[in-house]
């Protein structure tokens, strides 16, 4: 056979192999595990210038694809989660990926021994925190539905949605962090609940015919343990904790006594205007719905004061029946005794108090609440 003939009858072989394994495209997670690729190779020649029988290799080359394991976990949480002090089911966002060409299941755990993604220090831990995965019924956390703990059957190339779920203690000031990873770890497919734990076989000798495992994903050293080719993929998130930093102050001033205006004293029949100032910080948040108490039960029990239910201290006169004054409150500072929606009362919402309710301080701002006894 001649050079020109060899070059022809490699050419074929090249040929026939493409023509075969062309057809097998695949996803980005390439040809799924467990498929068999079948292939011959056909040699036609020639005898001095006469075709040949074509010759067909036999037995078929055959082999089955294993299985590459990858994966990677993000977080979707671009900053911080701003929360605050004793706020419960707050949430942290990632997305589970199947980067490998097998259906797998992946158990999830937290983890607070990690630093801070966005920079800051980390100084507390959350409590109850849980690991949930995103059902589909509806999006974001839904406590009633997004309950399964463990990611199943994520075909290849799909995307899981899981929450980190925590409560985050009282007491907590602005800006205290708490940072937390995600961790998904690799297990088989397949089964009912969730599988076994999948284990690498490229330490192994090859089996052309079983499907083998090969760890594949990257390690992630912000997360401790994470390491190259363990079947593991994390991310890490963080929340920040925003809080309102109220202050309360109370004063109490004598506007008159039964005998003057202008120099009053302290004595049996004198008015006394109580004001409490509270007040928010120029740091943190805003604080809403908040609700001032002031007791007068235990002075009133003992004959010692009792409440004016008419407030007049020159700069605010209210009408019968409103001892108490919101300062700037609308449409009008004074309010009435009686608990008729206007967010203030003495005695209705608790005995012998004054209650004021509903009261939203921006902050550097402050509430001024005022109310006056009379001195028995």
């Amino acid at each position: 056979m001649n050079t020109n003939k060899i070059y022809r009858v490699l050419a074929l072989l090249l040929v026939a192999a493409v023509a075969i394994v062309a057809p097998l495209s695949a996803e980005a997670a390439g040809t799924a595990s467990g498929i068999s690729i079948t292939n011959s190779a056909t040699v036609n020649y020639e005898v001095s210038g006469v075709p040949q029988t074509a010759i067909l290799t036999g037995p078929t080359a055959t082999f089955v694809v294993d299985n590459k394991v990858n994966l990677t976990v993000t977080t979707t949480n671009g900053s911080y989660v701003s929360t605050a002090p004793s706020a419960t089911s707050q949430v942290l966002t990632f997305r589970v990926t199947n980067n490998g060409n097998t259906t797998q299941d992946y158990s999830l755990a937290s983890s607070a021994t990690v630093t801070d993604p966005f920079g800051g220090a980390d100084n507390f831990n959350a409590t109850l925190v849980g690991v949930f995965v995103e059902s589909g019924a509806t999006a974001g956390y839904q406590t009633a539905e997004d309950t399964a703990t463990f990611i199943d059957e994520l075909v290849s190339d799909a995307t899981a949605t899981v929450y980190i779920v925590a409560d985050i203690p009282a007491g907590r000031a602005t800006n205290d962090i708490a940072a937390y990873a995600l961790i998904a770890t690799t297990h088989d497919g397949g089964s009912g609940g969730i599988g076994a734990a999948t284990t690498d076989d490229s330490g192994a000798g090859n089996s052309l015919l079983g499907v083998d495992v090969v760890f594949a994903d990257a390690a992630n050293g912000t997360v401790p343990g994470d390491t190259q080719y363990d079947g593991e993929g994390s991310d890490r998130s963080a929340y920040r904790v925003t809080a309102a930093a109220l202050t309360i102050a109370k004063t109490a001033v004598v506007y008159s006594d039964p005998f003057s205006t202008v120099n009053p004293k302290m004595i049996p029949g004198a008015v006394i205007t109580y004001t409490i100032t509270v007040t928010n910080g120029a740091t943190g948040s805003q604080a809403d719905n908040v609700s001032i108490t002031d007791s007068l039960a235990a002075e009133i029990a003992a004959g010692r004061l009792a409440f004016n239910t008419q407030f007049n201290d020159g700069v605010d006169g209210c009408g019968a029946g409103s001892g108490i004054v919101v300062v700037g409150g609308l449409p009008t500072p004074c309010k009435t005794n009686t608990n008729d929606g206007d967010g203030a009362d003495f005695g209705l919402s608790a005995a012998d108090t004054v209650t004021v309710s509903g009261l939203t301080i921006p902050l550097s701002s402050s509430a001024v609440i005022k109310f006056q006894v009379v001195v028995q």
